[in-house]
């Protein structure tokens, strides 16, 4: 929708480009009827698409698409979506624009991983320093550059990305003490850091009232697969899976504390719960500086970490935190899912702001919540139930619509039809498989 546009507020899908959208719309007012679909038009909001067929000159429309995504971060605006087609984007971004609680700015590689960025020659292959906005599904690397993505504003989810190969830190928070709330969910963090260097690191956050949930790091060297430092309080470390961090010399898989940051911030209010962490060259999960007594370690799995699977000085460990070999599907072959013989199996407490795992599975599918970024499910899935609650249903339509408009990450059983791409006409193969034909 253009900018300068006031849609009325209703219930609707727009789908031009589908050849028959009969079907699809008969569901949307059903979906609508039932209330199950309540999606609302904002007034001045725009979807931009960027391609490498592109040309910045165009307006961004999916048929005249962008070239850069650089050009559609100095275009969109709060409550804006841009998607990115899949392809080999040479570039390093920059997006400085922020949206509002109601309206963010959205990032999204329109297949996951299927946007590959190469990074220039700056010192992020991303750097974020606009409020409200969200980046999802990008694959990211740049041997040369430092590193992979970098924030430095409040309110920021960086969700599902594929970060690999950078000499310094995956997902990096700037020492900009003042903002908050910034969550890293679902990405996978890998080979970055150098030999000799203490100061790269898988996750880095420095700074209040942050989410990490549901991230696998691995093969981080010299730093920490996950480090909270500096004003990084309030924060939840949740369902991660960690492996093989750190060097001899420095570094390891979970570090919390504070120092270094104006006023003399002391760690409090952090919770480290429900994660594994295995093979780090030093200690595992790993308490130090300025730390007060109201940080929670709970329902962890710690193993085979050389000095120490836990280092702690103030906060507590629950009767849940185990040290035993997690049982990895093929880890050798950074396959972290759980064999059925899993001890992480059911170990985990219950967390209510973590429903589903890595690959979208609802928790729990036990008796309890797995540790780990993957809940283990048994048995075949059922084609179609992308809630995964073993069935099919109009909640699962209304998922697989909001996936459609950009309003929740796509997962790999929404593409339905095996195309490569989520479009309306796994809409329409999932409402034949409901009605039975």
């Amino acid at each position: 929708m253009p900018h300068g546009s006031t849609p009325d507020k209703t219930c609707f899908l727009q789908a031009p480009h589908h050849p028959d959208p009969t079907l699809v719309s008969r569901a949307v007012g059903l979906l609508c009827g039932f209330g199950l679909l309540a999606l609302t038009a904002t007034a001045e909001t725009a979807t931009y698409y960027v391609a490498t067929s592109g040309d910045d000159g165009n307006p961004g429309t999916l048929a005249t698409p962008f070239r850069t995504i650089q050009q559609a971060a100095d275009t969109a605006k709060g409550g804006d979506t841009v998607y990115v087609l899949p392809g080999t984007y040479p570039e390093s971004i920059t997006s400085t624009t922020s949206g509002t609680a109601t309206a963010r700015i959205v990032f999204e590689s329109q297949t996951k991983w299927g946007a590959h960025i190469i990074a220039g020659s700056s010192f992020s292959a991303w750097w974020n320093d606009g409020e409200y906005v969200d980046i999802i599904n990008f694959d990211m690397t740049g041997s040369a550059i430092q590193e992979g993505m970098t924030n430095s504003a409040s309110y920021v989810r960086i969700i599902g990305n594929h970060v690999h190969d950078f000499i310094g830190t995956g997902i990096d928070d700037s020492l900009n003490y003042s903002h908050h709330d910034v969550e890293y969910i679902g990405n996978v963090v890998h080979d970055v850091g150098e030999p000799g260097s203490n100061q790269n690191h898988g996750l880095y956050l420095a700074t209040k009232g942050g989410r990490i949930i549901n991230n696998i790091v691995y093969r981080v060297v010299g730093g920490y697969c996950i480090h909270l430092w500096h004003a990084a309080t309030d924060v939840r470390i949740a369902h991660n899976t960690v492996s093989e961090c750190g060097s001899q010399d420095s570094g390891g898989g979970i570090v919390v504390g504070a120092g270094d940051s104006p006023g003399g911030v002391t760690l409090e209010n952090t919770r480290v719960e429900n994660n594994i962490v295995i093979k780090s060259a030093r200690m595992g999960i790993y308490e130090t500086g300025k730390t007060g007594t109201n940080n929670h370690f709970i329902n962890n799995l710690t193993y085979g970490n050389a000095t120490g699977n836990f280092v702690l000085q103030n906060g507590d460990v629950d009767q849940g935190t185990m040290t035993l070999d997690p049982k990895f599907v093929n880890p050798s072959q950074d396959d972290f899912h759980l064999q059925s013989s899993s001890p992480a199996i059911d170990a985990g407490v219950s967390l209510a702001d973590v429903s589903t795992d890595f690959d979208g599975t609802l928790r729990p599918q036990g008796s309890g919540y797995d540790l780990g970024a993957y809940e283990f499910k048994s048995g075949g899935s059922l084609r179609g139930d992308l809630n995964r609650d073993g069935k099919r249903d109009l909640v699962d339509v209304r998922l697989l619509i909001y996936m459609l408009l950009g309003q929740q990450p796509t997962t790999p059983e929404a593409d339905l039809t095996g195309d490569g791409a989520v479009t309306l006409a796994d809409v329409q193969t999932l409402i034949k498989l409901l009605v039975g034909f």
